[in-house]
């Protein structure tokens, strides 16, 4: 025991030392992030000292029979494949729970000088059958959460459940570049800097979840106490395990023969198969380490391992819990008249029943387990389903569940699309989780009234994404298959990256391609940075865009939807969106402002051409056409509707919403 307080204490002392930065390729964050750590709690200096002071005379009880872990996976997501399925997560923990049970049949590639040394770690890792709450639960939460693009310790730890009953797992999507240059794969504190506390647990990326990754092993060895075998290099304290040989660096493939370190007696080729270094032959643990994580379990995990705990979170034995709804949408996105299916993932024991309801659907309520819907209008529609048992009853509604688009081309020749009003279909630019659109202004516009704008001046949502989706396009009828638009940005520090791109979907929204984009300083209409608010004050601020669609030409259905994705910079404007080739007559220029004007009560053109003025619905259903110079609009029901106006050779549309 007294080597093992001696270890801890160098251990605490490693943890102290400058960060050195010494991989350069896909890498674990642990030191970086306890460094950070370190730098923004100064306090947790010294919440360690005590913790060292008070185990100097500790005597570790001993350790037999497997101890349990419960565990919770927080998939942090934008909707993307960052979200991934049950079965990943499933699969992980498989894997987890065969490496730290020395199960793994790769042990067979172990080198016989380290085969005595495998050891089987005796912990076993459960998803959590009951939350916090009480309610049942299959152990995997699924949180919308912009910050799975940036992979920032607090933002995405917001809804961590009790760190001394469960280990939070958060997969998140992108986590970055480490200080000196490595992509970082995953990290976790040591128990000594975080146990108990909300940021105590391991952050990892979505595609290391699976069967055949050992990134989730490799963290779980530091949540449990265990440093990297390249610790402190070849010197005498290493990692501070007395059988895992010195290692200089970070070892990566297989590389048998190295022998990085000759400080040792005997001087032993580098221990590669350890899943605490870097290589790509990981396939065990050793007796030290389970001795070392044994100690650390025992002054900082015991709560976790209990009897009392293994009960309350629903890992063994019988328990009652109360029914928790939840479902997933098949496609978020569907044309009108689709059949969607809605898959009911609700957490229960027992018998329950359902109840469903459902806006606009047709049927509008169901008590299926897992009901078949379609909706006849485009629009951005809510779910809800509640579930009752015994008197007890629960509801969740997820207010933007499914996106409805047109079934029918709405633009079939050429189309100038500008918004003539601030209110517009919601299905043109559904609200993310968050409630934040595209939304129209008129506060700047290359063509006056109004141009489609995001608020993204000081508003801390870096990687929140937001769309806006053009009327579905016929694009045989255009005769220039290309898109035209304008727009303006600007740079607020420079520190991050917005981005505008264009996709395109022909299956009515259930894929999109990209088409183009641009990014940082490529994407900024303006030199230099701009320390407020950003508004185009003239032309020039502007920058136009062509992106050629000629690859679509033959399609019927074509959806385009611009993106933009926030990089915590500044504001951006769209407008003057045109499909086909330059308008002319309809179409405003330098020379022709815009000859359409729409009023509450009618819509009146100007011009020299007589045109034919067109009322559709949403989905593209005719309301009624007049050729001449004026279409009243008395009397219309409250909804989304399209205007169009053609001469016989160009058209505009513009979406208009009746309140």
């Amino acid at each position: 025991m007294r080597m093992m307080r001696r270890a801890w204490l160098i251990v605490l002392g490693m943890v102290l030392l400058p960060f050195s930065g010494k991989a350069q390729q896909p890498w674990c964050a642990q030191e970086e992030m306890t460094h950070r750590l370190l730098e923004k709690d100064p306090q947790v200096v010294a919440r360690v000292q005590a913790r060292a002071a008070a185990q100097q005379n500790a005597a570790p009880m001993p350790e037999g029979g497997v101890r349990i872990i419960p565990v919770v996976v927080h998939i942090v997501h934008q909707n993307g494949a960052e979200n991934i399925s049950d079965t990943y997560v499933h699969q992980a923990i498989e894997r987890l729970n065969k490496d730290f049970r020395a199960m793994n049949s790769d042990t067979s590639m172990v080198r016989s000088m380290f085969k005595p040394l495998i050891a089987d770690m005796n912990f076993e890792f459960r998803l959590a059958g009951i939350d916090p709450a009480g309610n049942c639960t299959n152990g995997i939460v699924r949180e919308y959460n912009p910050a799975t693009d940036q992979g920032a310790d607090a933002a995405i730890k917001t809804n961590y459940w009790p760190t001394n009953k469960y280990l939070n797992i958060y997969v998140v999507k992108r986590i970055g570049n480490s200080s000196s240059g490595g992509i970082i794969l995953g990290y976790a504190y040591l128990p000594f800097m975080a146990a108990g506390e909300p940021h105590d647990g391991i952050v990892i990326l979505a595609s290391e979840m699976n069967s055949f990754s050992r990134t989730l092993t490799h963290e779980v060895g530091h949540y449990l106490g265990l440093l990297h075998t390249f610790q402190s290099g070849c010197t005498s304290s290493g990692d501070g395990v007395d059988d895992t040989p010195p290692v200089a660096n970070p070892n990566f493939g297989c590389p048998w023969s190295v022998n990085s370190c000759h400080t040792d007696s005997p001087d032993l080729k580098d221990q590669i198969e350890n899943y605490m270094d870097y290589s790509s032959c990981q396939a065990m643990f050793t007796h030290g380490q389970k001795q070392r994580v044994d100690y650390y379990h025992q002054i900082y995990r015991t709560v976790l391992t209990s009897a009392a705990n293994l009960q309350a979170t629903g890992v063994v034995g019988t328990y009652s819990c109360k029914p928790l709804p939840q479902f997933e949408v098949s496609e978020p996105a569907v044309c009108t008249q689709t059949p969607l299916t809605i898959t009911n993932t609700s957490q229960y024991q027992g018998n329950v029943s359902f109840s469903w309801d459902f806006p606009g659907a047709t049927p509008s309520t169901s008590t299926d387990e897992a009901p078949t819907v379609t909706y006849a209008n485009p629009g951005v529609y809510p779910i809800s389903l509640t579930v009752s048992q015994n008197g007890y009853s629960r509801t969740y509604t997820r207010q933007q569940a499914v996106v409805v688009y047109p079934s029918t081309p709405l633009i079939n020749h050429q189309a100038w699309l500008e918004p003539v009003t601030p209110n517009i279909a919601d299905w043109m630019t559904p609200p993310n989780p968050a409630g934040r659109k595209w939304k129209v202004v008129s506060s700047a516009a290359y063509s006056p009234p109004y141009s489609l704008m995001v608020e993204n001046y000081q508003k801390n949502n870096a990687g929140e994404e937001l769309s806006y989706v053009l009327p579905p396009v016929d694009m045989r009828l255009l005769d220039e298959k290309t898109l035209r638009f304008k727009y303006a940005h600007a740079r607020y520090d420079g520190r991050g990256q917005d981005l505008l791109a264009v996709f395109v979907s022909t299956d009515c929204g259930k894929t999109w391609r990209p088409k183009w984009f641009a990014s940082g300083s490529q994407l900024a209409t303006i030199q230099g940075l701009y320390l407020r608010s950003f508004v185009p004050s003239s032309l020039s601020d502007w920058d136009s865009v062509t992106v050629d669609l000629s690859a679509y030409g033959n399609e019927p259905n074509v959806l385009i939807r611009f993106l933009f994705r926030s990089g915590g910079q500044n504001n951006i404007y769209l407008d003057d969106i045109q499909l086909g080739r330059n308008l002319t007559g309809l179409g405003p220029d330098a020379s022709q402002p815009s000859q359409v004007v729409i009023t509450s009560d009618a819509v009146r053109v100007m011009g020299r051409r007589l045109p034919v003025i067109e009322l559709l619905h949403a989905d593209g259903r005719l309301v009624k056409r007049r050729r001449g110079r004026s279409l009243p609009l008395n009397g219309l029901p409250p909804g989304a509707y399209l205007v169009r106006v053609s001469d016989g050779v160009s058209a505009r549309v513009w979406p208009v919403h009746v309140k």
